[in-house]
């Protein structure tokens, strides 16, 4: 069976006055994450902007610019019913902490 892994980080380690780096994993099988790709895709073109980052849809930055309250919340509902369909049993995250 073939594993698909999503890696993101938060925070920036060169900057020596960021005192966190948060770091995320989620695995799933190939047929798994395929789908889940082609379902959060077609809510990302829903809305027209090419990807979701939280932090430029709060300060309605990038493609996020000008949007009112009422867009970035049908948004998120959008982005979390998408993660709501899927079968968590497919998906593995991290066990326990790393640290």
């Amino acid at each position: 069976m073939a594993l698909k892994i999503f890696l993101d980080g938060s925070g920036q380690s060169e900057d020596a006055s960021n005192q966190f780096l948060t770091l995320a994993s989620i695995m799933a099988s190939d047929d798994s994450w395929s789908t889940f790709e082609a379902a959060w895709s077609a809510a990302l073109n829903r809305h027209g902007v090419p990807y979701s980052h939280m932090k430029e849809l709060l300060r309605g930055e990038g493609p996020f610019h000008d949007w009112e309250d009422r867009a970035k919340i049908a948004f998120v509902k959008d982005l979390f019913n998408v993660m709501a369909r899927m079968d968590r049993g497919d998906f593995l995250g991290p066990l326990s902490p790393s640290i």
